[in-house]
């Protein structure tokens, strides 16, 4: 039964993380024993849950001193992270990219960072440096892709709709400077551009996949940098309700 398989690897996942919370090696040890066989019963699948038990089997051999394995299984967990959010991204409208990645930015800025600083692994930095880029201009750049793909694709239906969507946004922030007795034509904007981003969404589909190009690695900023050039990436995490910043 699947639904059992998944309720068990859960529960293993949740017993694995008491043992963990011990703080011994043998505890540790026992708990990467049960979170083995989570991982087995999710199938080794690219889901959140099976991935969350990736990252906690990566934790166990990083405290029992599996380095080099923590390190692969640190950087399998991220980049599994980061295929999720680009298969769903395509799918879904501005607003639910802003929620769907309110989901998943902590693992990419605070958790990811967290445990950078404490490997100390040249690969593992450059994948670190990898998320915050790709975190950073994944909302910035998705709309730019869309039109782009759109503005390729020569479908000049497709075109006009996205920028009557542009004008209609810039008139709704307009409207949102002095809201005082618009509620209801706010509401029917909204409402309108709605419809317009799902339509947009789902030509985009057909023409092509627009998050292709929205993971930016360091090798293409480095392309990028004249002789003379030096990249500075800033970047914050927070653990135990500190903020670091790197």
């Amino acid at each position: 039964d699947p639904l059992w398989r998944l309720c068990y690897a859960g529960l293993l996942c949740s017993y694995a993380e008491l043992k963990y919370g011990i703080g011994t090696k043998a505890a540790t040890e026992q708990a990467k024993i049960y979170l083995l066989k989570a991982k087995d019963l999710y199938d080794n699948q690219q889901t959140p849950s099976g991935l969350h038990c990736s990252a906690l089997i990566a934790q166990c051999d990083y405290e029992i001193g599996n380095i080099s394995d923590a390190i692969k299984g640190f950087n399998a967990y991220f980049q599994g992270t980061i295929d999720i959010l680009l298969s769903n991204f395509q799918n879904l409208q501005e607003g639910q990219r802003l929620a769907y990645w309110d989901k998943f930015q902590r693992i990419l800025n605070d958790y990811y960072f967290f445990v950078a600083t404490r490997i100390n692994d040249a690969a593992f930095n450059e994948t670190a440096y990898n998320c915050a880029l790709f975190g950073k201009g994944l909302l910035l750049n998705t709309e730019i892709e869309m039109r782009k793909l759109i503005q390729e694709s020569g479908d000049e239906e497709a075109l006009k709709l996205y920028e009557e969507m542009r004008v209609n946004r810039a008139y709704l922030d307009r409207l949102y400077e002095n809201p005082e007795g618009k509620k209801q034509e706010i509401d029917s904007l909204n409402n309108l551009i709605e419809r317009q981003q799902r339509e947009l969404a789902r030509r985009s589909k057909e023409f092509g996949d627009y998050t292709r190009n929205l993971t930016i690695k360091w090798e293409d900023v480095q392309k990028a940098l004249g002789k003379k050039d030096l990249a500075i990436e800033f970047a914050t995490y927070t653990s135990r309700d500190t903020t670091y910043y790197i």
